[in-house]
């Protein structure tokens, strides 16, 4: 039985290996989205009967049990932290898994082509679960596979593996530590501001472990360009002409912030403005061709270049993979392997009437091979093409379409020379103080040829002798103002998640989405900058105010992300860390509580507090107005803890404008009809 992530993957490796197959069928199947296939083939030289049916991503989901995976209020947040999770098939998931424990009866081997990374892992063991309850004692194997063309497929099957438990593991543990974080401070903040604020009225106010310091990120921006205090300071600017070309010259001391100061160095340029060229330092110079392609640098070059959100690239590309357009689109690796043949994969472009002619250039002796970074995930090439399309049906037509040929330009621009370049820096001395001017000529644009995204422009400046003295044209002193910080680009927020480790390169996209589907942060102006709504504001103000910092900060999620590696290193077990990630979250949601009060008044600032009524509940805590909507908006007491169940109307019923009721009118008819 083979297995595959997706219906798409399944089709895909069906066409491939029922090529040469004396018999080939699809057959029918439990769950009407993932057909099943039949067909022969030679696996570790064995002549055998292959069935082929996929799954639909994660089959299996955890939650609390019933009931407080529904009821917020059935027992205090603080008592999740020791409540049992459940894990359980989903129910839009059970004929899928129906369907894979049914092929698994008539199977003696079991083979996983689920995505090769840590999240495709987790789904191995999950299926391999499933056919544990159906049958004992078959063989498993792993498929490990960076595209679903034929040469890597067959690579695959030729070179089966098997699955690593640790990573599995470590998915387990970060599925359950976010399920249980989230909760559990998601009641909290809900609860205690839905019943405080009017604005807050019915509003989910939800945290997750890596959304936050996502939002933090946000909001420190914000608050910096908020805060920014112009500064005064100033430069002397110079320019001179030779040969009718003129020359400006930049200060060797940029700037000041000192005006005196810098006026009484002018003044010693203005009484002896004469320019003197005290050396001249020609030499050559490069422009870096890129390093081979990483997912996280995709997102933030496609961001930037272009105004392609994350979200929306990542589907693209996965697209573009179960197409077999491009290889694995979540990869951490930016050095090609030893072993593969980069030259056949630009053949394969050779045809395309943009930039078939560089391609066949690098055939023809100009191929550089790439440089090799520092990243390697061990289990994925860089992003590449792997065979030429033009045709770019479907959902996401125009977006693939860019997205396929920024990653085509990108891997021709790596098997290339870099740019080269001659720069000549000329020094000179006007008084006591120095200056410059740098001139640039491009001597062969190589890589910057395909590569349209990067820009170098020469810059002309005239023959310079030393010893040559200028009158120069003009000596200005120059007044400025410091700007604040511009706000933060998906393509920043990006890079700052990617070094602080919140996510990884595959959910990075999902985290910077979810802030913004909940309403803590919007897209704003050309650039579009990421700027935190008041909600988004007031909740980080909120946990700083309380010495809490570090909910909002990368250093506790990255501490998690660690010991998830851990998991996968075999140094630490998954119950090892989901008990210290529990005892450490239990620490400062304790303090949370201790301070809530502190985060009223904090959010206060932002919102409009609800005014309490002078009335205590039986309980000892105090009573709040609550509006019933269903009630026409009737207005109602209710205890500020939700676990008691006190309810008495505060105020009489109102009238039903707009709404009869049915009852009484029908009596009313009878009664005239009499």
């Amino acid at each position: 039985l083979n297995v595959a992530e997706k219906p798409s993957v399944a089709k895909t490796i069906f066409n491939v290996f029922s090529r040469d197959s004396s018999y080939k069928r699809k057959t029918k199947s439990k769950s009407k989205f993932n057909p099943n296939y039949e067909f022969d083939m030679v696996v570790n030289n064995q002549n055998v009967d292959m069935v082929l049916t996929s799954v639909t991503g994660h089959v299996m989901s955890c939650d609390f049990p019933h009931p407080h995976n529904k009821q917020w209020h059935t027992m205090p947040p603080m008592q999740l932290f020791d409540l049992p999770i459940e894990w359980k098939i989903a129910e839009d998931k059970k004929k899928v898994a129906d369907n894979v424990k049914n092929e698994m009866r008539r199977c003696d081997w079991l083979i996983l082509w689920l995505d090769c990374d840590r999240e495709g892992e987790g789904i191995c063991f999950v299926v391999i679960d499933l056919c544990n309850e159906v049958k004992q004692g078959y063989e498993i194997y792993r498929a490990w596979f960076s595209d679903t063309n034929a040469r890597s497929l067959f690579e695959a099957i030729n070179n089966l593996r098997r699955p690593n438990k640790n990573d599995s593991d470590a998915v387990l543990a970060r599925t359950e530590m976010d399920l249980r974080i989230g909760v559990i401070y998601t009641r909290f903040q809900t609860m205690r501001l839905q019943d405080s604020f009017e604005e807050l009225e019915g509003e989910m106010i939800s945290y997750g472990p890596c959304q936050f310091p996502t939002l933090g990120f946000v909001v420190d921006r914000f608050w910096k360009k908020k805060c920014h205090i112009p500064e005064d300071f100033w430069k002397i600017k110079v320019e001179l002409e030779k040969d009718k070309i003129t020359c400006g010259l930049k200060w060797s001391r940029n700037r000041l912030f000192d005006r005196l100061s810098t006026t009484i160095m002018y003044e010693t340029c203005l009484e002896n403005p004469t320019a003197i060229v005290t050396s001249v330092n020609p030499k050559p110079t490069r422009k870096w061709r890129p390093f081979p392609l990483t997912t996280v640098n995709m997102q933030k070059k496609v961001s930037r270049i272009l105004k392609i959100d994350a979200s929306t690239c990542m589907k693209a590309a996965e697209s573009l993979y179960t197409q077999g357009f491009i290889s694995y689109p979540r990869t951490e690796t930016d050095k090609f392997p030893p072993g593969i043949n980069l030259k056949r994969l630009i053949s394969k472009q050779c045809d395309d009437p943009v930039w078939g002619d560089y391609s066949q250039r690098l055939l023809d002796g100009k191929f550089k091979h790439p440089k090799s970074g520092k990243g390697d995930d061990k289990s994925h090439p860089p992003i590449h093409p792997t065979k030429y399309t033009n045709n770019f049906n479907g959902p996401l037509e125009n977006v693939k379409k860019k997205l396929y040929e920024f990653i085509v330009r990108h891997f021709l621009a790596c098997c290339s020379d870099d740019a080269l370049g001659h720069q000549t820096t000329v020094n000179f001395q006007i008084g006591d103080e120095n200056f410059f001017c740098i001139g640039l000529s491009i001597i062969d644009r190589n890589y910057l040829e395909i590569y349209t995204y990067d820009k170098w422009k020469a810059k002309i400046i005239p023959q310079f002798d030393v010893g040559e003295r200028f009158t120069p044209k003009s000596i200005l002193l120059t007044d400025h103002v410091t700007k604040a910080p511009n706000l933060l680009t998906e393509a920043d927020l990006i890079t700052l998640m990617d070094k602080n480790q919140i996510g990884t390169d595959a959910t990075i996209a999902e985290h910077i989405k979810k802030i913004q589907e909940r309403s803590y942060v919007e897209i704003s102006g050309p650039r579009k900058e990421i700027l935190p709504t008041t909600l988004g504001e007031a909740l980080v103000a909120a946990y700083n105010s309380i010495g809490l910092r570090l909910l909002s900060q990368p250093e506790l999620r990255a501490r998690m992300e660690a010991d998830m590696n851990c998991i996968s290193n075999g140094t630490k077990t998954k119950d090892e860390v989901i008990r210290d990630c529990v005892d450490m979250y239990r620490r400062v949601f304790s303090e949370i509580l201790k301070q809530a009060t502190v985060i009223d008044r904090a959010i206060g600032v932002y919102f409009k507090r609800i005014e309490l009524p002078n009335i205590m509940c039986q309980c000892g805590d105090p009573v709040m107005i609550r509006t019933s909507k269903k009630r026409n908006n009737r207005k109602f007491y209710t205890c500020r803890n939700r676990v008691c169940d006190y309810f008495d109307w505060a105020e009489p019923e109102k009238p039903q404008v707009g709404r009869r009721n049915t009852a009484t009118n029908r009596k009313s008819a009878l009664n005239n009809r009499g």
